[in-house]
């Protein structure tokens, strides 16, 4: 029984080292033509929702978009805009993008949307035009993010244990268990073996853009 155990986290283990990666990328056809020089990754959206994280992923892009040559904004001024402005804000993600690279002056904004982080991620990206919003770059990638159930597991007997340790009541405990899975997982900096899962992904995502 042990050895069968024993085999089944080598397999496990191997599963999670095998996984793969796929991007699709499509550029406007007048894109060229459209001057785009300056660029902000305004919002990172979906399912993480650390501030840590998202900077994290905002930087990956940012470095990809200066090997372009791209001059590019820190997302830390688009957040502060955003903050600033929140009364003025349009409702729609892409208008806010929009109105808030027209105040940071660059041509192009990056909204980065991520629909699923879990044992996988899926990515997605694209460029407007601050001038008249038109969709001049996007890209789409999935790959595994390096996290298995382990990572799960570890998060709920991390939150367990530092609540039962605080002398927490059956109640905290719970609450504890569910903050600690999605702190554990969307919550707090990537993980390095994800982090260098991700920055590969969008490294591989922003390989069709056009230089700026």
């Amino acid at each position: 029984m042990r050895r069968a155990f024993v085999g089944l986290l080598v397999l496990v283990g191997v599963a999670a080292l095998a996984g793969c990666s796929s991007v699709d990328t499509v550029v406007a056809p007048d894109f060229a033509s459209r001057g785009v020089k300056s660029v902000a990754v305004v919002h990172v959206v979906g399912a993480v929702q650390g501030e840590a994280a998202q900077n994290q992923i905002a930087d990956f892009f940012a470095m990809e978009f200066m090997r372009k040559g791209y001059t590019v904004v820190e997302r830390q001024q688009a957040m502060a805009v955003l903050k600033e402005q929140a009364g003025k804000l349009p409702s729609a993600v892409d208008e806010q993008a929009i109105f808030v690279g027209k105040l940071l002056n660059v041509n192009g904004v990056i909204i980065v949307n991520i629909p699923k982080f879990d044992q996988t991620m899926n990515l997605t990206a694209k460029m407007l035009d601050v001038k008249d919003g038109k969709m001049l770059w996007v890209a789409s990638g999935s790959a595994d993010t390096g996290q298995t159930a382990y990572t799960v597991v570890g998060a709920v007997a991390g939150a367990v244990g530092g609540s039962m340790l605080g002398g927490g009541t059956k109640e905290h405990i719970l609450g504890a268990v569910a903050g600690g899975v999605v702190g554990g997982v969307v919550g707090n900096a990537l993980a390095p073996q994800t982090a260098e899962k991700m920055k590969t992904l969008i490294g591989k995502m922003c390989r069709g853009l056009p230089g700026g």
